[in-house]
């Protein structure tokens, strides 16, 4: 296969997604847990939440599954019902994990302050598990590829780099920065899932709560995979997730500003 260098803004740009859907929820987390008063601690719980439930339970249930004669061929078959699969383990694990870490882990700290940090904390390690990690891969086959076409690599690599080169090559700037904004726009769903947690378990409702914070989470992971397989689809993936997201951080604002209002009338008639 012709391999043609991949342009060096592109391959800048790749390292910009890379350091913002890493290092973007660090800052978040940071100026999060001071302005917040609420300490590191329910950052660090949504990290440890969000990898254990994946790495220990998810991942595990879902190689069993596979490992299953027929069915792995079989789902990738019929890749909506691959995406339905797929959503519902998310939702359903990530939501019984996140609830588990404010009724036993932080149950001492059940508020909307560590709501959103925590939300913040295991969001953003999920972007930068998907997204950061992946556009560093994406830079170091890039400047791969482009030290290639001036020396020739070892048989196996060029062999590698030959297969993710389409995929490279149709990178374009835009869709990079639309992969910022579907990045950005989760953190701001999995702030909403672990606020709606965090009052389900402070108000006994957990029984609403959980099933809610699971619908959605299904509902967004499911339907954004779908948008996705539309022509453009990150396009609409972009529009998608960041309407959401705008919803998300309305309803967000608005539930504190009730919040402190209601402290503030019970202050007042107290």
């Amino acid at each position: 296969m012709d391999m043609n260098a991949i342009s060096p803004a592109n391959v800048t740009l790749m390292s910009v997604v890379a350091a913002a859907c890493i290092l973007g929820p660090i800052i978040a987390a940071i100026i999060a847990a001071f302005r917040f008063r609420c300490g590191p601690a329910p950052v660090v719980v949504g990290i440890l939440i969000y990898l254990l439930s994946q790495l220990l339970v998810r991942t595990p249930l879902l190689n069993l599954v596979y490992m299953i004669p027929g069915v792995e061929s079989f789902l990738s078959a019929h890749g909506i019902l691959q995406d339905f699969v797929l959503a519902l383990t998310t939702a359903v694990i990530e939501e019984l994990a996140r609830w588990a870490a404010f009724f036993l882990v932080l149950k001492k700290r059940v508020n909307d302050y560590s709501a959103i940090t925590y939300g913040i904390g295991h969001g953003g390690t999920e972007i930068a598990m998907h997204y950061g990690f992946l556009y560093i891969l994406n830079f170091t086959y890039a400047q791969s590829i482009n030290l290639s076409l001036e020396q020739p690599l070892d048989g196996e690599l060029m062999d590698i780099l030959e297969g993710v080169y389409p995929s490279l090559a149709a990178l374009t700037v835009r869709d990079m920065l639309l992969t910022i904004v579907i990045a950005a726009s989760t953190v701001c769903l999995h702030v909403m899932y672990t606020f709606i947690i965090a009052r389900g378990v402070r108000y006994g409702t957990t029984k609403i709560c959980l099933p809610l914070s699971m619908g959605m989470h299904f509902l967004f992971v499911f339907l954004l995979a779908l948008v996705g397989r539309l022509p453009d689809g990150i396009f609409w993936q972009a529009i998608f997730s960041s309407v959401l997201a705008v919803l998300c951080v309305y309803y967000l604002l608005e539930a504190r500003r009730r919040a402190v209002m209601a402290d503030y009338e019970k202050r007042r008639n107290g």
